[in-house]
């Protein structure tokens, strides 16, 4: 039985109680109410699922940070590692250990103080960001805005 079962039985009620003069057999009232019950049993199931899944998002987030924080971790106990190893390969030169090589490479990189600027040496960028919540709000007020439209969502909420 679907929670959409209790429509259809009304429609049939409907029907008989005008081809009867508003008489309902008894039997036909409680299918109605045996049908009621059970679909608001199952609405009840369908939002305790709800729940659990929204719990279970909220354990993914947790376990998402928990995974993130332990990848920062490693990541920085690496860069430890390598910080420690350097100045000894630099002593050394070049180290063969079985599988591993070590030696090291020079980098550079450019360290700029901050908010230097010259024109010289450099570009303006810019991004285009629509303002969304101004834009609801002049289609509100009956403004017509070319490629921009208003859609209206039924959201279930559950408290």
């Amino acid at each position: 039985m679907s929670i959409y079962d209790v429509v259809e039985i009304e429609r049939k009620l409907e029907l008989i109680a005008m081809a009867n003069e508003g008489e309902i057999p008894e039997e036909m009232l409680r299918e109605l109410v045996e049908a009621e019950t059970k679909s608001i049993e199952k609405v009840g199931n369908i939002c305790k699922f709800i729940r659990h899944l929204e719990l279970y998002i909220d354990t993914c987030k947790q376990e998402e940070e928990r995974i993130k924080t332990l990848r920062e971790q490693a990541k920085n106990r690496i860069k430890s590692i390598k910080r420690y190893l350097t100045p000894y390969v630099l002593n050394k030169g070049k180290i063969d250990i079985g599988t591993f090589k070590l030696s090291v490479k020079k980098s550079e990189r450019i360290l700029l103080t901050e908010g230097w600027e010259n024109d010289s040496y450099g570009e303006s960028r810019t991004t285009f960001h629509p303002n969304k919540t101004a834009i609801k709000k002049a289609i509100k007020e009956g403004e017509n805005i070319e490629g921009a439209k208003l859609e209206t969502f039924d959201n279930l909420q559950l408290k």
